[in-house]
């Protein structure tokens, strides 16, 4: 049984023997669909990450918001659970079997970089939810002038972990999208 489901009937998460994600390697499509997911301004973007796990490193292959499109929810981290077990299991089924529910991403309205307090404030916030542990990320995704870029923490024992977050910098086109295969040329601004 995935995440999602056994989040929906309120069943424990299995007990795991894998080590704690260290780094996370995005799929280009998911950069892509991250960089869409910021351009409604003033509002919070964000919601759940969908990947495999192995040896520390979570391989993230699609992000989804975590409820419908509705314009009264403020918070993207606002979970509806039914949505979520509906999505988790498309995408198990499109995409690979082993591919769940394993993090979130979280931009903030003005799709800036937050500084590391305020991360760190939605961090806790997240693991008081128990939607981030040392398996399940939050990153915080922004940008750095004109870089798509992310910061990537876990949680364990009541403390923050960074871990390399795999999300930039990409050098953005004039269009909002990842210039092609010039990622590794770029590099961004000292923040």
């Amino acid at each position: 049984m995935d995440r999602a489901t056994r989040w929906h009937l309120g069943l424990p998460q299995p007990r795991t023997t894998r080590p704690p994600t260290e780094t996370l390697l995005f799929d280009r499509s998911v950069h892509e669909r991250i960089t869409r997911g910021l351009h409604t301004p003033g509002r919070w973007s964000g919601g759940a990450l969908y990947g495999t796990h192995a040896s520390g490193i979570l391989h993230i292959r699609h992000v989804s918001p975590l409820h419908p499109p509705t314009p009264d929810i403020r918070d993207p981290l606002t979970i509806n659970l039914p949505y979520l077990v509906g999505v988790s299991q498309a995408v198990s089924s499109l995409i690979d079997e082993s591919v769940e529910w394993c993090g979130q991403w979280l931009s903030p309205p003005h799709h800036q970089l937050p500084v590391e307090d305020q991360t760190l404030i939605h961090l806790a916030h997240c693991a008081q939810r128990g939607l981030v542990d040392e398996w399940h990320p939050l990153v915080m995704v922004g940008y750095i002038a004109e870089y798509l870029v992310g910061r990537a923490y876990t949680w364990k024992d009541g403390k923050a972990h960074s871990i390399a977050s795999g999300l930039g910098p990409v050098a953005l086109c004039h269009d909002d999208r990842a210039a092609p295969d010039d990622r590794a040329e770029q590099h961004p601004p000292e923040s």
